[in-house]
């Protein structure tokens, strides 16, 4: 038997020994970077769900725009500013694995008008956002300039003739008066600019994207400018099919299964208070169509306003309103001027044309802006603020 003394002499069982602890510090390495790894995957996991959740929320915001900025869309601007409370713009919309609402509200007395809009993502999807997903909010503020910025707005160009005149008024001032009237009957385009006749004036100034050329004595009394930054034109959603019933429209022939309204002889279309979607408005003969209280026209095809014209005894720019979704170059709308037409005609997709030599109260807006007969077109300056 050996001694104490030998067997602490003795190197039998170092080996096993040595050999354990390395065992021991490479199980612990080993577990560590397991740990680590895990950490590590946890980390990048949590990072890509941030990532796709803050990604989905811009989404939000972007889909969110597209909506609003359409004229005729489910979500109207200026509905919305002028509301009270929050509005639900896009709700529980799924996109990939994840999932974004978005609401709105109005910014009171913001010029322009300006609404703050927030988007809440939730990925993976959920409503409301579960415990463990991951959450973003994104919040941000909307404006739109006015429609009519100026009083004939041309996409692709403007053209006056004849003795056509611009001027402008404040209707929050009072009616308009020749005798005081401005010089805020701006025109402006995208495209060029042509004025020809003696008697054309422009009581205000002419911008363009391309060139104003003036010809047989027509001029401009404030500044002309060429070359300048093109404005945009949002677009106009068709409203149908299908269209109005025909309820509020009384007189003249309504096919609701068409929206085809005619108005023929001595037809007096009386028209009430509300928002109609119709697809063409004939008037021929000495047929009128009278608003009676604020109203709003969208259209979807080639319109003519002519006959015996528009009436609009409120005397207010404000209270007609016709919108037009056709995409033309030669077809759009047509009207007849006259001492009772006050409106804004937005069509920024198709040709307007302002016939005869009577007033146009109010603002026009289309792809191409025409007006052959002399019109006189007079510019209220509180569309500017009102007109979305």
């Amino acid at each position: 038997m050996r001694t104490l003394r030998g067997r602490l002499k003795s190197e039998d069982g170092v080996v096993l020994a040595i050999s354990l602890l390395i065992l021991t510090l490479l199980v612990a390495g080993g577990m560590g970077a397991i740990f680590s790894t895990q950490m590590e995957l946890n980390s990048s996991g949590n990072l890509r769900k941030e990532k796709n959740a803050f990604y989905l929320a811009e989404a939000g915001l972007h889909q969110a725009w597209q909506s609003l900025d359409h004229i005729g869309g489910r979500n109207n601007f200026e509905e919305i500013f002028s509301g009270s409370g929050v509005t639900d713009i896009l709700s529980n919309v799924t996109f990939g694995d994840g999932s974004y609402t978005v609401t709105a509200e109005g910014i009171p007395a913001s010029t322009p008008k300006r609404l703050k809009v927030t988007s809440n993502s939730c990925f993976p999807a959920g409503e409301p956002c579960p415990s463990g997903h991951s959450k973003a909010v994104i919040e941000a503020q909307y404006a739109r300039e006015p429609l009519f910025p100026c009083v004939l707005c041309g996409k692709e160009g403007i053209s006056l003739s004849l003795g056509t005149r611009t001027d402008s008024y404040d209707s929050r001032e009072g009616p308009y008066n020749v005798s005081t009237a401005g010089s805020h009957g701006h025109i402006q385009s995208n495209g060029d600019i042509a004025l020809s006749g003696a008697t054309t004036l422009v009581k205000g100034d002419a911008k363009t994207v391309g060139a104003v050329l003036t010809s047989d004595g027509a001029a401009v009394t404030g500044t002309s400018t060429g070359g300048a930054a093109p404005f945009g034109f949002p677009r106009v959603i068709p409203c149908g099919p299908p269209f109005s019933s025909g309820a509020g429209i009384v007189g003249g022939s309504y096919d609701p299964s068409t929206g085809q309204l005619r108005g023929a002889g001595t037809d007096a279309i009386i028209i009430g208070a509300g928002t109609y979607c119709l697809s063409t408005v004939e008037l021929s003969d000495n047929s009128t169509l009278t608003v009676a209280g604020p109203v709003t026209l969208n259209l979807t095809a080639h319109s003519s306003f002519t006959g015996g014209g528009i009436l609009n005894p409120t005397a207010n720019a404000e209270s007609l309103r016709v919108v037009s979704s056709l995409s033309s170059s030669s077809l759009g709308i047509t009207v007849l001027s006259g001492s009772q037409v006050y409106g804004t005609i937005y069509a920024p997709d198709a040709r307007v044309e302002v016939r005869g030599g009577g007033d146009f109260y109010g603002a026009v807006a289309g792809r191409t802006v025409l007006s052959t007969g002399g019109a006189k077109f007079h510019y209220d300056k509180k569309l500017k603020e009102s007109e979305n």
